[in-house]
């Protein structure tokens, strides 16, 4: 690079060192989530212009530099600064643009002995290529961490004031090397990595890293490593489809009954009567069609995490799923006003795969039972620990309950000509008959009590409503199923034709 024979090292400060690479894991560890990538080596996403993307580093603190050749041992000794900047395309997480940067380092007059450098400046353009790896390429990897390798290559121009050796130092001989000299133009190399931090936009992506630089020429290699602060935009955004998860949305068919007598529309009866027995299922698919699907499936799971319904198939995935209610075992029932997952699989032909997720809340399910009856089982009536009352439940419980009474008492007051029976039910733990008995059937009795009360704040008639408490002699889970116990605590409402 420097039309003389002398080696020139860094004398590297190794606490600094350390403590910036120090501060590039640490910033790994927080909890972000980043850009995705497509989960493959080679891209497959088609050509769009919102995909061009502009990439600025204005913050590069760049260490000593290190020049190898033949002579003598000298170095420069203090830290650099620099800029850059980049422009590329991003396919399907492979990063290939132009860029260009500037640095430079002033050791000035009363720097050390081992220097021979007062001002040293450094403009380089060439090629950066970067592979984006998720955990769709690394499973093992956070949803939250980025890293992406870099390698880049490219031609250099020194501006430099520098002495020869240190005798020169020491004669003053200072020689003086311009941009765009022979002796100063070299080819660069660059290997870095570097993290990226999605905050739910792609108009502005910040990002941290690590990298380092190699000079080369015909009478030496020169290197130093750099660390820098970049934030990467692309202006057509707006446009571009990011690999993210969406959600599904749950909606209850429009009932085809009068409103009178039948369950309003916001609910769902799986009764098999023919009138708003299912519930369908709309999925926001977002960057990919039902028709690029090659196999799908689709879990729904119970409060508890436990698997409910599933639903499969291959090819062309339906733009609608509807549900019945009913479970895979044919013992579970879905409960009213209870609150279930969703959560569907897609393998796209290319080989890639989605997941979207959805909340179910269902409606109000009237059951019909063999005797000409109606049954309504809800678990979702919170109450305050061995207790009937509402006084230490948060806000939210409150306001849930204040939902699910305004729902009940509507929907009875359409009833008008069903008399109502509220049970209450409870989880027997010991199975003895000593705690239903003296504990549970009490319990279950009093909330029943209460719940009535509040319905008939609501408007519907105390003498339609009978209360009885139950206790735990009526399990829907046996005690062997703890994994089901959570609907054995519940109340239910059976609505019984008046004569």
């Amino acid at each position: 690079m420097f039309n003389h024979s002398h080696q020139i090292y860094g004398k590297f400060r190794s606490k600094s060192f350390f403590l910036s690479i120090l501060f590039i894991f640490l910033t790994h560890s927080l909890c972000l989530y980043a850009e995705a990538d497509n989960g493959k080596f080679l891209p497959n996403d088609p050509f769009g212009v919102e995909n061009f993307y502009i990439a600025i580093e204005p913050v590069k603190v760049q260490f000593p530099i290190a020049f190898s050749g033949f002579g003598s041992i000298s170095s420069v000794s203090k830290v650099g600064y620099g800029i850059s900047g980049e422009f590329g395309y991003n396919w399907s997480g492979w990063l290939l643009g132009p860029q260009v940067s500037f640095s430079m380092y002033r050791d000035g007059p009363s720097s050390g002995p081992y220097s021979l450098m007062e001002n040293f400046q450094n403009l380089s353009t060439g090629l950066r290529l970067s592979r984006v790896l998720s955990n769709r390429t690394i499973k093992t990897m956070p949803k939250w961490l980025e890293l992406v390798p870099a390698f880049g290559f490219g031609v250099n121009f020194v501006q430099s004031d520098y002495y020869p050796s240190q005798r020169a130092k020491k004669e003053n001989r200072m020689r003086h090397l311009k941009f765009g000299e022979r002796d100063g133009i070299a080819l660069y190399y660059t290997l870095g990595f570097h993290t990226d931090f999605h905050f739910g936009t792609d108009f502005a992506i910040p990002y941290v890293g690590l990298e380092y630089i190699v000079f080369v020429d015909k009478n030496g290699v020169a290197g130093f490593p750099d660390l820098f602060l970049g934030i990467r935009c692309y202006p057509g955004a707006s446009k571009r489809k990011a690999h993210k998860q969406k959600k599904a949305v749950a909606v209850a068919d429009a009932p085809k009954a009068e409103p009178d007598n039948e369950p309003t529309e916001e609910n769902f009866s799986s009764d098999g009567d023919g009138d708003n027995d299912e519930m369908a299922f709309r999925f926001d698919t977002g960057d990919f069609k039902p028709k690029d699907v090659a196999s799908w499936k689709f879990k729904i799971f119970d409060p508890a995490g436990n698997p409910f319904k599933t639903f499969s198939g291959k090819n062309d995935m339906p733009t609608v799923l509807k549900w019945d209610g009913s479970a895979d075992n044919p013992d579970d029932i879905i409960l009213s006003l209870t609150k279930y997952k969703g959560v569907l699989d897609a393998k796209l032909k290319n080989g890639e795969t989605r997941q979207i997720k959805s909340d179910i809340t269902t409606g109000l399910l009237l059951e019909k039972q063999g005797d000409g009856s109606m049954r309504i089982r809800v678990n979702s009536i919170y109450f305050d620990p061995d207790a009937a009352t509402f006084k230490r439940i948060t806000k939210k419980q409150k306001k849930a309950n204040k939902h699910t009474f305004d729902i009940l008492a509507q929907q009875l007051k359409n009833y008008s000509q069903y008399d109502v029976r509220i049970e209450g039910h409870a989880n027997n733990v010991s199975g003895s008959e000593k705690e239903d008995r003296e504990e549970l059937i009490p319990l279950s009795l009093h909330r029943a009590e209460t719940i009535e009360k509040e319905l008939n704040k609501r408007g519907v008639p105390m003498d339609r409503m009978t209360v009885v408490g139950k206790g735990g002699s009526e399990p829907l889970a046996s005690r062997e199923n703890k994994a089901q116990w959570w609907k054995n605590r519940r109340v239910e409402f059976v609505l019984i034709k008046q004569n």
